[in-house]
């Protein structure tokens, strides 16, 4: 059973990081770091990933964190078949790591599907 506290919670945070992100209170490497940490956040109480980012998640991209005009937009690099590889959960991990969430715009899933395909090839 998940914890979905932990994620609503942390989701409100994400929500004022995304707030003090816009009013440039905070750089992009700062909020995009903070916003990946609140999303890990949530496995230490069962919680649900996504929930954490749910404010952001169709309207931010993952990466660049800038607003979309449109939900639909971002794409899940989940779902890519190049973030699959041919060494399958090592890659998307990776992905992973490099986003603070999982949906990207084009021009960003295109970059870090090619770093992080750079990073499993070391």
């Amino acid at each position: 059973m998940s914890c979905h506290n932990i994620g609503e919670g942390l989701n409100t945070v994400v929500k004022v990081i995304i707030d003090l992100y816009d009013k440039k209170e905070i750089g992009y490497p700062a909020a995009k770091q903070l916003i990946y940490t609140c999303r890990k956040a949530v496995n230490w109480c069962d919680g649900n990933e996504y929930e954490a980012v749910a404010c952001i998640y169709e309207t931010r991209c993952g990466n660049c964190l800038k607003p979309v005009e449109e939900v639909g937009e971002l794409e899940c690099y989940w779902f890519d078949d190049r973030a699959k590889g041919p060494d399958g959960w090592n890659l998307q991990r990776k992905i992973g790591q490099l986003v603070a969430h999982g949906y990207l715009c084009k021009q960003c899933m295109d970059e870090i599907i090619a770093e992080a395909q750079s990073l499993a090839d070391k």
